[in-house]
């Protein structure tokens, strides 16, 4: 998987969990607010989710290891 696809994904991720993130505020306010809704916390939460996208979500395709029987 390319390295532009991962990107893509995870900052996709990222923007939906912050998504969730501010459904969560409007359900409960004031419980994420302080922390979550500061400008750095918006840039930590995007930047960490797409680092783990990179890291996490896509597998470099190793070739199959041949079992070889003997009968």
């Amino acid at each position: 998987m390319g390295l532009i696809s991962l990107l893509t994904k995870s900052f996709f991720l990222g923007m939906l969990f912050l998504v969730l993130v501010i459904i969560g505020e409007m359900l409960f306010p004031g419980t994420v607010a302080s922390t979550a809704f500061s400008g750095i916390g918006i840039l930590i939460m995007v930047v960490a989710v797409t680092l783990d996208g990179i890291f996490n979500l896509g597998t470099v395709d190793e070739p199959k290891k041949k079992i070889s029987r003997t009968t």
